[in-house]
């Protein structure tokens, strides 16, 4: 979530953008910056939503099936521990973009004209480029994921037609 002093820096960063007249051509162009930093407070809005779609879901299939076998029950866990921690890992990534891109913004902000078009974005850039997790943690979680709802559609079915 975006908290007050960061809405204001945004606020306070296009505003002396637009009164400068900065743009692409002249250096950072201040209200792209303002708008990363609000597409990534969206985003974490969506990995919240997400998340909490998730956690019902399990709460959901736990409170539907009164006599799950154990093995479904502990496919049913491992599944959701998998989505948590890949989830943990996303929302640790979108939490720093989104910490850099506002202390950008809150530099830029405190600087007049030409000095915050010369300011450059080295905290929002450093961060784009080093905050991607290996590749094989976002693939191991969803191989483990799929798996494991895999093996609990089987046993719904399976019991289903087996009845």
């Amino acid at each position: 979530m975006a908290s007050k002093d960061s809405t204001a820096a945004a606020k306070a960063a296009t505003g002396a953008a637009a009164a400068a007249g900065a743009g692409a051509a002249s250096g950072v162009d201040v209200p792209a910056v303002a708008a990363l930093f609000v597409q990534q407070s969206g985003l974490m809005h969506s990995l919240w939503a997400i998340y909490v779609v998730a956690t019902f879901a399990a709460a959901g299939l736990a409170a539907s099936a009164h006599t799950l076998p154990a093995w479904v029950a502990a496919l049913a866990t491992l599944g959701f521990w998998l989505f948590t921690l890949g989830h943990m890992s996303l929302l640790k990534q979108a939490l720093a973009m989104l910490e850099a891109t506002r202390a950008d913004l809150a530099l830029l902000a405190a600087k007049p004209g030409a000095a915050a078009r010369e300011a450059g974005l080295g905290g929002t850039v450093a961060t784009m480029r080093d905050i991607r997790d290996p590749y094989w943690i976002a693939l191991v979680a969803h191989l483990g994921i799929d798996l494991c709802v895999t093996g609990i559609l089987w046993y719904a079915v399976y019991h289903t037609l087996g009845k």
